[in-house]
């Protein structure tokens, strides 16, 4: 059956009520984890792998989902599958391995380049498998409460289908029928975000080592246009301890992408670029796992959380 006709009827049973879809989630820790348990509360069938199997297998526990050994079988026996896998490389793995699969939805939101996604797309696309980007925009709190936003992208039926299955989350933006251009948009928005908040961060370390107060600097601030930036991470920035929202090693893996993007079609971006060594170097010495916020706490090491 055609591609496009395997995903009309499915919605139109899975509207009905008809048929509960299955679901398999790649990738467990954080986000994943998050992921599944959306989908199980939708009343999905929940497929789990990770490489960590006892971290599935915990999960399992929690939301009543079948755990499989290895993410091949576990696509196999769904109708959808959504990779959120903390790098590139295992991503790779997956889809350099997945056999033919007739009407398969895959959706990936692991952060990986533009080059990445138009292989992977082409790839998947002649083993009759729909391939649709769907990169969120959010941390753990945002999905939890349903604020989350994915940016997606891919053919136009694929990309329908694969609404049914990420409303469960979040809001959608559509990006385009090209899967790439959902990542590009990521990369961009992330890493202006990022560059941004670190560019604050080293403006806050400046006024503090001078003795002014923080009550001052934020005074200050909201006579400016940084007030709504400040508004909401003035006080996550300048605290310690908080609980990480993305951590250091995502923000630098989103910045080297970028830097990655660029160079591949032929330009640069030092700031982004510089930004990326940064946050990189904060991940070599031990602050990969905390929140991104915590930068000030690597450029100035007196302040430790």
């Amino acid at each position: 059956m055609p591609a496009q006709s395997f995903y009309l009827k499915l919605e139109t049973k899975l509207l009905k009520g008809v048929v509960k879809i299955k679901i398999a989630v790649l990738g467990t820790e954080n986000i994943g984890g998050l992921f599944a348990k959306k989908f199980s509360e939708g009343g999905f069938s929940i497929y789990l792998w990770d490489r960590d199997l006892e971290n599935a297998k915990d999960l399992s526990d929690k939301i009543g989902a079948d755990v499989f050994q290895n993410p091949w079988t576990a696509i196999e026996r769904a109708d959808a599958a959504i990779s959120i896998l903390p790098d590139e490389n295992i991503f790779l793995e997956i889809v350099s391995q997945m056999r033919r699969s007739d009407g398969l939805l895959f959706i990936n939101s692991t952060t990986i380049s533009p080059k990445i996604s138009k292989a992977s797309s082409e790839r998947l696309k002649d083993l009759g498998i729909c391939y649709v980007e769907a990169q969120v925009l959010g941390g753990a709190r945002d999905i939890n409460d349903g604020s989350a936003v994915f940016l997606i992208a891919g053919e136009n039926n694929c990309v329908r289908y694969s609404r049914l299955v990420l409303s469960n989350i979040g809001s959608i933006i559509e990006v385009g029928e090209e899967a790439y251009k959902a990542i590009v948009a990521k990369l961009a928005i992330g890493s202006a975000y990022l560059s941004s908040i670190l560019t604050l961060s080293e403006a806050i370390n400046l006024a503090k080592v001078y003795g002014i107060e923080e009550s001052i600097i934020k005074k200050i601030c909201d006579k400016t246009p940084l007030s709504s930036l400040l508004q909401h991470y003035f006080n996550r920035i300048a605290s310690v301890g908080q609980e990480a929202y993305l951590e250091m090693n995502s923000a630098s893996n989103i910045l080297e992408y970028a830097s990655r993007a660029a160079f591949d079609v032929g330009f640069i971006l030092p700031t982004i670029r510089a930004a990326g060594q940064l946050f990189k170097e904060a991940e070599i010495h031990g602050y990969g796992g905390k929140d991104f916020l915590r930068i000030l706490d690597y450029i100035n090491p007196k302040e430790k959380s």
